[in-house]
Formats: structure tokens, C-alpha cells, sequence
């Protein structure tokens, strides 16, 4: 085990199961203007989407189908590059190796997601190899591992990213190991799809398999970090992107199926700060973070609650309750 991976099991072996939680006020240690505190924000994260996963998976409401935790995984200064400010840059595969070591944690912490009827579903068998290679304990190997193309080859046709095939004369060593894929004719049926960062920072066609595999797959998705908002938003023109927007027009866009579990989404708009907020079952809320001087020089920061609501604003209206 190397020394990063020892690092992060007694990071996260230090979770308190008794953190109190609550949706009156934001996590800690996510503020601009103070210095973070990574070991904090993990705890606060990863007891909070445990419990809004468990409730939301249990839930019979028919907007729980498909599920999204989407937060700023670098302050939990899980991958090799320590922890990042929510308004620092950070590199794509920093921030996979953080949202995967995130994933297959919050799995084996939660009772009813460590079986093999939970699959995590990774973006491509390189991250796959390397997340299991980094956590071989058994409490991390519950879960069937995948990845989104296997599985839409299993349930649909996959759609191979562009340049796929130009790409052939890379070797299998190093895409990863193909021995760590399990046979999905013999593992169970999946109960819950966790989709670990599809398609941010990769090819568009993992939305794409993404609803593909959910429009026959009988299971609940949640998607982790998936950069949904650009989906949605218009991010990928539909002159040039006119699969992604079809999927998006009637996947994606589909607010009558789709909740927040967990959603921490930064806000910055003419020198003011913020965040969108909720964990499942609460309320959607707008905080503005307010810097002040306090004694000595130092600053201080408030949070100020701006908005609240049941239903998930559009990020032009979260900004606009930020600046109101």
C-alpha cells in the first residue's frame, strides 16, 4: 500500500459515524477567504451525502430515479494532489482519483450500498485499475466496478467517443487492466448505477452511453461530479454536439426524475461569493459568504442565507439571489 493510499484510509477512518448534520448552515471550511481545512470539509461531505444517499435510496418518490452529488471534491484533499480551494485549478486526473477514492469510501461506509448490487461505474478501465489497485482492502471491493463502456455494451450498443478507433495501436497496458472487469452475465443485476465523473473533463459520448444504459437499465443512477450543468446549460453547442443534445433534451433536462442528493455548487458574480446548496430531503438554498475584518486583523466570514425553496433554481437564478 502506498504511502498516499495509507494517508487517505486513515483520513477517511477518521469520519466520526456521530457527526451532527444539518441544512441551517454550510459546511465548513469552504470559504475563500479562510484557510481550508480538508480533514473538516471530508468529515461534514461524506456524512452528509452518506445519510441524503441512504434516504434518497430509500425513498418511493418517482422524482428518485436518477440522483446527482455534485460538490467540490478537491477540498476533501483526497487525490495525490493534495487539497485544492473550490476557486484554485486543479487537473482532470487529480480530480478523478479524488471523486473515485470518494465514491468507493462513501460505498463502503453506507450499508446498503456495500454489496455487489451497487455498480460503480467508471469513466474508462484506467480509472477503474487504478482505484482498485489503490483500495484492496475488502471492504472496498463490495461493489461491482465497471465501466461505462462495458456496461453499455452489456445492456445497449456503446457509442465509442471520437478518435476511438484511430486510437487502436495504444496497448492494453496502457488502458488498464481488463482482469478487473467483472463478468456481468454472472454478477448480480445492479440496484444502483454510481456514475464516478462521466464525461467532465472526457469525451461527451459518456453522457450519451449514460442515458443510453438508464433508458433500459431497470436501476437508479446517481451521478457524481458529472459536470450536469453543461449538459444542460447549452455548454456543447447543438450545431456540433447534436447527439449530447438530444440526450440532454430528453434525459437530462427531465426535472420530473432527476433530484439533488447532495449539491454544494460554488457562485461568483461581480466580487461576490456564494454557493447553491442541498442534501436530500431538505430544501434548496442560496448562501452568500461575506468577508469581514474581525480582531487582530483577521477576517471573518459570515454566511448569509439568501433564498430557499423546493425546487432546484437555474444557475442565472441562483446568482441573481445571490446578488439580491
Amino acid at each position: 500500500m502506498t504511502p498516499l493510499v495509507v494517508l487517505l484510509v486513515l483520513l477517511l477512518s477518521s469520519i466520526s459515524p456521530t457527526l451532527t448534520l444539518t441544512t441551517s448552515s454550510l459546511p465548513p471550511s469552504i470559504s475563500p477567504y479562510s484557510k481550508p481545512d480538508p480533514l473538516a470539509f471530508n468529515e461534514f461531505v461524506t456524512a452528509a451525502t452518506t445519510k441524503a444517499l441512504n434516504e434518497w435510496v430509500s425513498s418511493d418518490s418517482p422524482k428518485s430515479v436518477n440522483g446527482e452529488i455534485d460538490f467540490p471534491v478537491m477540498l476533501c484533499g483526497l487525490g495525490s494532489a493534495g487539497q485544492k480551494g473550490a476557486f484554485d485549478d486543479f487537473d482532470n486526473i487529480s480530480e478523478l482519483e479524488s471523486n473515485a477514492a470518494f465514491v468507493v469510501n462513501m460505498c463502503a461506509r453506507t450499508g446498503s450500498l456495500s454489496n455487489p448490487s451497487t455498480y460503480i461505474i467508471y469513466p474508462d478501465l484506467k480509472e477503474l485499475t487504478v482505484s482498485k489497485s489503490s483500495w484492496v482492502g475488502s471492504m472496498y471491493q463490495k461493489p461491482t466496478s465497471t465501466t461505462i463502456e462495458q456496461l453499455a455494451s452489456h445492456h445497449t450498443t456503446w457509442v465509442q467517443p471520437w478518435g476511438t478507433k484511430i486510437a487502436k495501436f495504444i496497448s492494453e497496458s496502457s488502458l488498464g487492466d481488463t482482469s478487473l472487469l467483472p463478468d456481468l452475465s454472472l454478477s448480480p443485476s445492479s440496484t444502483l448505477n454510481i456514475y464516478v465523473q462521466p464525461g467532465d473533463g472526457g469525451p461527451v459520448e459518456d453522457w450519451i452511453n449514460l442515458s443510453n444504459i438508464q433508458g433500459i437499465s431497470p436501476s437508479r443512477c446517481v451521478v457524481v461530479n458529472g459536470a450536469l450543468d453543461k449538459v444542460r446549460g447549452g455548454y456543447y453547442p447543438s450545431l456540433f454536439f447534436p447527439d449530447l443534445a438530444r440526450v440532454a433534451n430528453s434525459f437530462f433536462k427531465d426535472g420530473e426524475t432527476w433530484d439533488g442528493v447532495f449539491v454544494l455548487k460554488k457562485l461568483a458574480e461581480k466580487g461576490r461569493f456564494g454557493w447553491l446548496y442541498r442534501v436530500y430531503p431538505g430544501k434548496w438554498q442560496v448562501w452568500e459568504q461575506i468577508a469581514k475584518r474581525g480582531g487582530a486583523g483577521n477576517v471573518e466570514v459570515e454566511d448569509v442565507l439568501k433564498w430557499e425553496g423546493e425546487g432546484r433554481p437555474e444557475i442565472g437564478d441562483a446568482i441573481g439571489h445571490l446578488l439580491a
